[in-house]
């Protein structure tokens, strides 16, 4: 099955669609923990509070490329949108398996490791934190 990720967002304006090989959901959760004293449990408190993010990882390559009207980003236009896109929020759309997600939220990290045995090409992971899963 393939997998297709797009971002978008309002400012500025840019959709780009990520070569992706594996993408990851994350749901984390903040229960509270009061210890009591002696040999008593604690008692645990869940304020149903949740923080899920999204993590995307693959290969791009030095240079952009456009594909039917959408852009690959290179390596440098994706670490420009990822600074540039500071106060905005981004539109994230997985699909996979004919089936698409769509989650808005934050860039909170972009890490980017030069290929040594692949001149040009380089590995990238990218990390949103996100609401809940848009209908």
């Amino acid at each position: 099955m393939a997998l297709s990720v797009t971002l978008t967002s309002l400012t500025p304006a840019n959709t780009y669609r990520l070569p992706v090989e594996e993408y990851s959901f994350e749901i984390v959760r903040s229960p509270l923990q009061s210890p009591l004293y002696a040999n008593i449990d604690p008692i645990i408190y869940d304020l149903g509070q949740f923080r899920p993010s999204i993590t995307v990882a693959g290969i791009i390559e030095a240079t952009t490329k456009t594909d039917g009207g959408v852009t690959i980003p290179s390596k440098d236009l994706l670490e420009d949108f990822s600074r540039a896109t500071y106060n905005d929020t981004i539109t994230i759309a997985l699909n996979f398996g004919g089936v698409t997600d769509t989650y808005t939220g934050k860039i909170s990290r972009l890490r980017l490791v030069a290929k040594g045995s692949t001149d040009g090409w380089w590995d990238f992971v990218l990390q949103l934190v996100t609401l809940g899963r848009s209908p």
